[in-house]
């Protein structure tokens, strides 16, 4: 292993374990507060695809941008209507990932991602794979996360025959937990190789750092922590398992990592990603993170923790 993976290796270590998870994800409640401040965010007046607002979250050293744009689809009339188990959920909103010369890349959902990490894991070592893999459950149970407030810049998006019209209006001051990257790890990983991902705009393949790829994975883990505490509520639910969303979709990515590390088929799993989730069973951390991270015997799901807003 040379120097750099080691000293990466040696920043991921940790152990999993029921008390861990807890102070991460419930004691600080770094999920809800998350869910609460993207639900205290003002709407009035805009409308999916006719006048919405946009808002950046993150920006990478290699120049792509992260942003939410709202109100999204779930928001509309036209998708309650569209099945009986379909709700209103006007809180909706989509992460946006443009490329640091302005392309807008058409939204990646997560089997986009696992089909992208397939391919890529061809292109660099079985350490920097676990490396990824570490990363990834390090966010699931968000871990390394930070909180701060701060201005955000804000743009108004109208649509002119389809045509997307952007124009900045003032900032938005918003608190929340983001996720967290070093210094140091910023520029690890700004020497792996890019990540190709599909941009169906143009019917290409395009390149995104992996440092991009991981702030739009938090931003799409982010809105699915939404979308169901959300659906929760209206439901009559008065909590929500942990491991719906954020957690279960992002182990379910490592999933993808420990079966190629295995040299296992995991073309049904990128599948599931489509209608489900299969996420890696804790007791598996190690061997998907090359021993960076391992679990305690006393922690066999995450899903089996919940959270509430009360």
């Amino acid at each position: 292993m040379d120097s750099i993976s080691r000293e990466l290796s040696t920043d991921l270590f940790m152990t999993v374990s029921d008390s861990s998870v807890g102070l991460s994800v419930i004691q600080y409640g770094i999920k809800t507060a998350n869910i609460a401040a993207f639900f205290s965010i003002d709407r009035t007046g805009l409308a999916n695809k006719q006048k919405e607002h946009m808002l950046l979250m993150y920006r990478s050293l290699a120049g792509e941008t992260i942003y939410i744009e709202y109100p999204g689809k779930e928001s509309t009339p036209e998708f309650a209507s569209s099945g009986p188990d379909k709700l209103l959920n006007s809180y909706d909103f989509r992460p946006e990932l443009y490329l640091a010369d302005g392309t807008l890349i058409a939204r990646l959902s997560f089997s986009d991602i696992a089909k992208a990490i397939q391919d890529y894991h061809y292109r660099i070592s079985e350490r920097q794979m676990q490396l990824f893999a570490s990363m990834l459950i390090k966010m699931a149970i968000m871990d390394g996360y930070s909180y701060y407030k701060d201005e955000h810049p804000r743009y108004q998006v109208t649509f002119d025959n389809g045509i997307r019209e952007v124009s900045p209006v003032p900032s938005l001051s918003l608190g929340r937990y983001y996720l967290s990257l070093s210094s140091g790890l910023k520029k690890t990983l700004a020497q792996w190789p890019q990540l190709s991902v599909p941009n169906r705009s143009y019917n290409c393949q395009v390149p995104i750092s992996i440092e991009g790829l991981l702030y739009y994975i938090d931003s799409l883990a982010q809105q699915e922590d939404c979308k169901y505490y959300y659906l929760s509520q209206k439901r009559g639910r008065m909590q929500m398992p942990v491991g719906i969303g954020h957690v279960n979709s992002i182990l379910t990515i490592v999933n993808v990592i420990y079966h190629l590390l295995q040299m296992k088929p995991c073309d049904e799993i990128i599948g599931s990603l489509k209608i489900g989730v299969y996420p890696l069973m804790p007791q598996l951390f190690e061997k998907a993170t090359g021993g960076i991270i391992t679990a305690h015997e006393d922690i066999r799901a995450i899903s089996k923790l919940n959270v509430s807003m009360d």
